[in-house]
């Protein structure tokens, strides 16, 4: 997917492209947060359109804060996030009666980068919970050991879902145990 920066100024509408392809950052966040701002301090209106919520792992906080220290209004238009979109496409609740009371979001890889998922502790865990990890193929060895320190059953139900809801979507559907074993497989 292409994530874009479009501004309008005057009767033209012009499109900067700022993430060519997924995994791929042409521009740090803060040439993106600088180049927000450029175009809103030129008066133009500034539509910033990323995909999902723009508030769940999409930097929008990051970028709705910066723009709102510098005194730019900002408006966001929610988006339904990956989480919720490709599970209800595939068929799989985040929640059920009398099996996951919650919904946990975690992001698989920390800001610093490296193999080593953020702090995972015990409520992660918790059987009666659904946890999604967004970004986690790459980390998801490391995270599923300290998941299975935590007391995770190597046999909870489990998916893992790359591009979830493109044509180029791949699903694994199993136990946690075996999906471990598949993942670290595919590597």
């Amino acid at each position: 997917m292409t994530v874009s920066i479009f501004f309008k100024d005057g009767p033209i509408l012009a499109r900067r492209v700022v993430y060519p392809a997924p995994g791929y950052h042409s521009r740090t966040q803060e040439e993106i947060h600088e180049l927000l701002l450029s175009f809103a301090e030129a008066g133009a209106s500034v539509v910033r359109l990323k995909g999902g919520d723009p508030l769940v792992f999409g930097r929008g906080g990051e970028e709705m804060d910066f723009l709102q220290q510098q005194g730019i209004e900002v408006k966001v238009i929610p988006g339904i996030t990956a989480a919720s979109g490709i599970a209800a496409e595939l068929g799989i609740p985040l929640t059920h009666r009398g099996i996951a009371n919650s919904v946990r979001f975690l992001t698989g890889h920390s800001r610093k980068g490296g193999a080593d998922p953020l702090f995972v502790g015990e409520h992660a865990a918790d059987p009666d919970s659904t946890l999604v990890v967004y970004m986690g193929l790459s980390t998801f060895p490391s995270l599923s050991s300290k998941l299975m320190c935590h007391g995770l059953p190597d046999d909870t139900p489990a998916a893992a879902i790359e591009r979830g809801t493109t044509p180029q979507q791949r699903l694994v559907s199993n136990i946690f145990n075996y999906i471990l074993f598949y993942i670290s497989y595919q590597r």
